[in-house]
């Protein structure tokens, strides 16, 4: 049926946020890494059998670089180097059987929101 839960579903989803909050207060409180200081968790997508996990992030002090691209890519290889860690602090401070191997990806959603949000704005002008 569509737009039903099943109990497994709906737990991932629980699962998906404490993730999220966990991981944030981990890049904030535990990480010392000035390189990624700034991220920020957009979303988090829990595999099936919470065996995978992947966080998307953004960050906040590049939005107006030259080398944006470079310093996303650089910033994402760095956090990824120290997912092993972020995952043993995260097995530390949430109750699960399994702890999910963790892959960080940039969220560019936000961007796409605003080129959208020019385009209109533009054909509105024309107008």
């Amino acid at each position: 049926m569509v737009g039903v839960m099943t109990k497994k579903s709906i737990r991932n989803k629980q699962i998906s946020q404490e993730i999220q909050k966990k991981i944030g207060i981990i890049l904030q409180r535990k990480i010392n890494d000035q390189r990624i200081y700034m991220t920020n968790i957009s979303n988090v997508i829990l595999s099936k059998d919470i065996a995978y996990c992947k966080v998307f992030v953004t960050f906040s002090n590049i939005e107006n670089n030259k080398n944006k691209t470079k310093i996303i890519i650089e910033k994402i290889k760095i956090i990824n180097k120290a997912s092993g860690f972020i995952q043993y602090l995260l097995c530390k401070s949430i109750n699960l059987r399994i702890t999910p191997k963790i892959f960080f990806i940039y969220d560019n959603s936000l961007e796409k929101i605003k080129k959208i949000y020019n385009l209109i704005s533009k054909s509105i002008e024309k107008k």
